[in-house]
């Protein structure tokens, strides 16, 4: 079964979308519990929860720049028809099926399991330039390629 290539770039780009979206949010919300108002009479602990706090802003935003320069690559990709296992290409194999080209979680599209693989991955070196039928191994597992788009 073929996958609509174009349509999977919507869908991916969306859920990266969300995900900024989603931790914007929760970076305003940190940003407001780490303000402290300088009139109140504060005490030690206050100090505490407000350094967790800014950690955690700094953590959120590191998160979104990375996100964002990972939507950035999503949209670069050319995510034209591949005969071969390169940038860009979705391999099926005989346990799941990989998108070439930026780290996904796994998710769900067209009742078929994908997992982005990012070209700093360990297991693109091992993937990279495959044809159908050709086979790789990763973490102990033989992998078996079935199909490429």
């Amino acid at each position: 079964m073929k996958i609509d290539k174009n349509a999977l770039k919507k869908v991916m780009i969306s859920n990266y979308e969300h995900i900024i979206t989603e931790l914007k949010e929760e970076l305003a919300t940190k940003k407001g519990s780490s303000d402290l108002d300088e009139n109140d009479t504060l005490d030690p602990e206050d100090y505490s929860t407000q350094t967790v706090s800014n950690v955690m802003v700094d953590l959120l935003q590191e998160q979104i720049a990375k996100t964002k320069k990972d939507l950035e690559r999503i949209q670069q990709i050319d995510f034209s028809p591949k005969e071969e296992a390169n940038v860009g290409a979705i391999v099926t194999t005989d346990m799941f099926n990989f998108f070439l080209g930026v780290a996904t979680v796994p998710f769900l599209y067209e009742h078929k399991q994908i997992v982005g693989v990012s070209v700093s991955a360990p297991i693109f070196v091992n993937i990279k330039g495959k044809k159908v039928g050709d086979t790789f191994t990763f973490s102990g597992h033989l992998y078996t390629i079935h199909s490429i788009q």
